[in-house]
């Protein structure tokens, strides 16, 4: 069985009603469209809201930032005289010796079994005269406390030239003599002048 449809509606009354059809169809997209650009309208309002509220913040950061380096101003021209009166009193100070640190220095890597008898130095250096226990008093292990000793002195800070005047060896004791120069440094050229004077 087939079914027919028949309309009976004149085609005036059809028309009319696709164009209602028609005319609800573009009343609702432009009201999807008008939601759409409200909705980009809105999101870029929120945007610019935080993007401002973000530049405020740097603002005041920046704003911090200026009066920190303000302040530290006060202290980069501080540096500069500390540095240039730190560059004189080590030109001042070049040659000299600080005997004190010297001796502390010694004072530290002396070893307990060492005793010395004199020591006398003047700007050239140092000489030492001693004794040092030799428990051994083996006749074939040398003087190797002495040599020891030697080299200690060479691990000083200041590293001078180290040798060994004379040495001999007595029962449980070696008594020796040795010298201690001190390396001259050259002096390094001064800085350049930023006044040009």
């Amino acid at each position: 069985m087939m079914v027919v449809r028949v309309n009976l509606l004149p085609a005036e009354i059809r028309d009319k009603r696709r164009a209602e059809k028609f005319i609800l169809a573009g009343l609702v997209g432009m009201v999807a469209i008008a939601v759409c650009l409200v909705g980009v309208f809105l999101y870029n309002v929120w945007r610019i809201d935080n993007a401002a509220k973000d530049l405020a913040l740097l603002s005041d950061q920046v704003v911090k930032m200026e009066s920190a380096i303000q302040d530290l101003r006060m202290y980069e021209s501080r540096l500069a005289e500390v540095q240039k009166k730190k560059d004189i009193v080590e030109k001042a100070l070049a040659d000299r010796i600080l005997w004190s640190k010297l001796l502390e220095e010694l004072m530290i890597i002396t070893p307990n079994d060492l005793s010395l008898a004199t020591l006398s130095g003047n700007a050239e250096g140092v000489t030492f005269s001693g004794e040092i226990q030799d428990p051994l008093d083996a006749p074939d292990s040398g003087h190797k406390p002495v040599a020891k000793w030697l080299i200690r002195l060479g691990e000083l800070r200041l590293q001078p030239d180290v040798w060994l005047s004379s040495s001999d060896k007595q029962e449980k004791r070696i008594l020796f003599s040795n010298t201690m120069k001190f390396k001259k440094e050259p002096m390094p050229p001064a800085p350049p002048n930023p006044s040009g004077t």
